[in-house]
């Protein structure tokens, strides 16, 4: 009788340790999904900024590729390979 007792003692002990584990099985499962988490928001936040720094080089570039010429011409540069000068019509003064 004592050996039974004994036996379901350690059965229990053991039971008792299998379940902890699994607990701390979930535990870390959850804790890998939430730093993930963590780790693709960063990742999101990166490439927001850098979209919004890519957006304010190109309205910098497009601002500093219209040159105002001293001669009343404007420089014209698009994307493209060509350029071209245009001349501004003259002010009349009355």
């Amino acid at each position: 009788m004592i050996d039974t007792q004994l036996e379901i003692g350690n059965a229990e002990d053991l039971r008792g340790r299998d379940y902890n584990g699994l607990m701390e099985l979930d535990a870390e499962a959850a804790k890998g999904k939430v730093q993930d988490e963590y780790e693709l928001m960063a990742l999101d936040n990166k490439v927001a900024s850098a979209r919004r720094k890519v957006e304010s080089f190109t309205d910098r570039l497009a601002r500093e590729a219209a040159v105002t010429s001293p001669t009343r011409g404007v420089w014209s540069s698009s994307r493209s390979t060509s350029a071209s000068w245009s001349i501004a019509a003259p002010r009349c003064s009355r």
